[in-house]
């Protein structure tokens, strides 16, 4: 029974965000010459929820937390596009709402951090707070993709 709401969260979202996996999303104009990069960053940040997620496996909610902080925070260099006032980069083609969905989940991801530096953050609490982060891929992603792609 403890599966159900997390169907009817999951029934819920997939029926709202479906029309934009479809192909009804905002293109980004970011230059070809600059979509390697931008797109490898973007793998990083799975790869940084990857290895949160192995350490939270393992219990180790301090490692978590320092992943999330080092690798997806507002002052990991992975985040400097979506930094409030930053249009360096990659920040100068986003549109203003991809900025939004950016600076929430680095944000998330510092709240994370700190979340995890609590005495005995636990389970519930490490996946409250990471789902913060996944929600914000989760959005930008379903709202916009790079042009041509």
């Amino acid at each position: 029974m403890k599966t159900l709401p997390a169907l009817l969260l999951f029934a819920t979202f997939s029926a709202s965000a479906a029309p934009n996996l479809i192909g009804e999303r905002s293109e980004v104009p970011i230059p070809k010459a600059m979509q390697a990069d931008f797109l490898a960053n973007m793998r990083d940040h799975l790869f940084a929820i990857s290895e949160i997620q192995a350490d939270l496996a393992k219990g180790d909610f301090k490692s978590a937390g320092e992943t999330a902080s080092n690798r997806l925070g507002l002052n990991a260099s992975s985040s400097a596009s979506c930094r409030p006032g930053e249009m360096k980069g990659f920040a100068k083609y986003m549109p203003k709402q991809m900025h939004k969905a950016g600076f929430a989940m680095h944000s998330a991801a510092d709240d994370f951090a700190e979340e995890m530096k609590k005495p005995a953050p636990g389970y519930r609490n490490a996946l409250q707070s990471l789902a913060k982060i996944t929600s914000a891929c989760v959005a930008c992603h379903a709202h916009f993709r790079l042009a041509g792609r």
